[in-house]
């Protein structure tokens, strides 16, 4: 039994004995990159909020700014313009 044992050892070859403090700082590692993807991922969500706020807030501002540039330009008549289709304002 023992002389299997020894060929065992042998096969498994040297002991790294440094190997359990490499494997504490790998886990450190491997947390600490957990951490950042978690703090990535809310600042993605973050921003992809504020990109939707920016967009509708342009959309509103340039709606109001056409309505009443359409206004100015057509009098108190039906408006047949729109941002969607500038050409048919007319010309």
């Amino acid at each position: 039994m023992f002389e299997r044992l020894e060929r065992r050892r042998q096969q498994l070859g040297p002991v790294n004995p440094l190997a359990q403090e490499e494997y504490a700082e790998a886990v450190a590692h491997v947390e600490e990159m957990e951490g950042r993807r978690t703090d990535l991922e809310t600042a993605l969500r973050e921003l992809r909020g504020v990109i939707r706020d920016t967009d509708r807030q342009i959309r509103e501002t340039f709606q109001e700014t056409f309505q009443a540039a359409r206004e100015q330009l057509r009098g108190t008549g039906p408006a047949t313009c729109s941002p969607a289709a500038p050409g048919a304002c007319g010309s």
